[in-house]
């Protein structure tokens, strides 16, 4: 029963206790995402599910081969916040699972998606101090220590197209 577990239990329940005459319990077989697509709306209609979890499963359905644009309307968000939370499921695993423990907030995440690297995304949480991997400012900085910034003066000079030109790699954020 993919949209219930309580349900089950509560139908079980009631077939234990000869309170339900008949066990036959109407089903539908749908689809691999749909289970979990219908899952997911029920839950989120009763409450709100983490950011992190709400990334996982969004990044599931789109590997179940739901487009962006079918997953926004199943739960009436726009593009970019499934497309936002697409690329926090791009979190480490244990950044992904201090972020659903509260460890830091929703901001702190998105600084980490700057950082496609999930190697140097680990490094450098377990390089800041308590207090740092709070801010999100000290994460971005972290991470792009070593970057150039589009207004710097030498970025400027060249210029972002001949720099992709010449191979250069530019980050977008």
């Amino acid at each position: 029963v993919a949209a219930g577990g309580r349900r089950l239990r509560a139908l079980l329940t009631l077939w234990k206790s000869k309170r339900l005459a008949d066990p036959m319990i109407a089903c539908r077989e749908v689809e691999r995402a749909e289970p979990l697509l219908i899952s997911l709306i029920e839950n989120m209609a009763r409450q709100s599910m983490h950011a992190a979890d709400e990334c996982v499963a969004f990044a599931e359905l789109v590997a179940a081969g739901k487009s962006v644009e079918t997953v926004a309307a199943a739960f009436s968000v726009d593009v970019r916040h499934v497309h936002q939370r697409l690329a926090l499921s791009k979190l480490h695993p244990q950044l992904l699972a201090e972020f659903r423990q509260r460890k830091f907030g929703l901001a702190v995440a998105k600084a980490f998606t700057c950082e496609p690297d999930l190697a140097r995304q680990l490094a450098v949480w377990k390089k800041l101090a308590a207090y740092q991997r709070n801010n999100p400012h000290f994460v971005r900085d972290a991470l792009t220590e070593q970057d150039m910034t589009a207004g710097d003066r030498l970025a400027r000079f060249v210029g972002v197209d001949a720099y992709r030109g010449a191979g250069g790699e530019v980050r977008e954020d």
